[in-house]
């Protein structure tokens, strides 16, 4: 078991019965062998044997009470010459305690000292001198960062954590909400619980449109509200890093519409209902940008097909 931390209380004889003295036995209250010369001292005793041999010598901590009365002591000075120079030579801890607005003395300038009547008296100046014997500190417990700033699924150049968080809520959402107009009430709650704010949130998708991975549809940022549009080829690169053989998708959605067996993006969802519909909507959308055919979208969300070209055939065949 190891021992407790001692602590040699430097003050002068006016302060010992206000300060010095219940400062001490606040701090042996609490664990630190306080040396006060009070309780040391006995009748024939050496003042200088028990004070810099015994007191001073092999403690942790020079506790120094500064008032009018003690700075102008030359046996305080004395005692905190000596423990000027252990402080130097082994780390000799020298905690100054204000106790009036007297001058500090010029070796102790530098450091931080404790405020007799700001600190709580006796027991809040013995707690903070405990805390500093044993390295406590009240700074709060350093917490986990973010999730959104845990190692992400994929980087992408240009775009730091956060950016490619959004990305990859606006992308998940997507595949089950398809591609255009994702409402904030989808997307923002998600960053909200990897903890990104919303001005954090529109700043990305400022980085992520510039990039082209998505379009801000609504950029008023007064209104907490927000619609983006992801784009149809970027998705299927990201459906691609998530597993999925997005590869295999182009080619069985153009099998589809090439043989009529599907004219609409709703009947490729029942056909094709391996991958997420996201995902098909997407692959529809970089088709027809390829000019595979025409799409020409309805009211209530789907696609209709329709002026399928050859270039479409010719592609199949050279990809199967």
């Amino acid at each position: 078991m190891s021992s407790p931390p001692r602590a040699f209380v430097s003050h002068a004889g006016e302060d010992k019965a206000a300060y010095a003295e219940p400062l001490a036995s606040a701090l042996r209250s609490q664990g630190v062998d306080a040396w006060l010369d009070k309780w040391e001292m006995l009748p024939g005793d050496s003042l200088i044997q028990k004070i810099f041999s015994e007191g001073i010598h092999g403690t942790d901590a020079v506790i120094v009470l500064l008032s009018a009365t003690s700075v102008a002591k030359p046996w305080v000075q004395k005692e905190l010459n000596v423990a000027a120079v252990n402080n130097i030579q082994r780390a000799l801890r020298l905690i100054p305690v204000r106790l009036d607005a007297c001058q500090v003395p010029e070796i102790l300038r530098d450091l931080l000292w404790l405020d007799w009547t700001k600190d709580g008296g006796a027991d809040g100046v013995a707690k903070r001198i405990l805390e500093t014997l044993h390295g406590q500190t009240s700074k709060p417990p350093l917490g986990s960062p973010p999730p959104h700033l845990s190692a992400p699924r994929f980087t992408i150049p240009g775009l730091n954590a956060r950016d490619v968080k959004v990305l990859q809520i606006v992308f998940e959402a997507s595949l089950d909400n398809g591609l255009q107009f994702l409402q904030g009430n989808v997307i923002v709650p998600l960053a909200e619980q990897e903890g990104i704010t919303f001005e954090q949130m529109k700043e990305s998708i400022t980085m992520l449109e510039s990039q082209g991975f998505l379009i801000d549809e609504d950029r008023t940022i007064a209104q907490q509200h927000v619609i983006v549009s992801l784009d149809a080829g970027q998705a299927l690169k990201l459906g691609q890093s998530y597993g999925y053989d997005c590869e295999a998708l182009l080619r069985r959605v153009t099998a589809l519409v090439c043989n009529e067996q599907c004219h609409s993006l709703f009947a490729l969802y029942e056909s094709v209902s391996t991958f997420p519909k996201g995902l098909i909507e997407s692959a529809v959308r970089v088709l027809a940008g390829n000019g595979f055919w025409r799409a020409e979208g309805t009211m209530d969300g789907d696609l209709h097909f329709h002026s399928v070209a050859p270039v479409a055939k010719r592609w199949l065949e050279e990809n199967s």
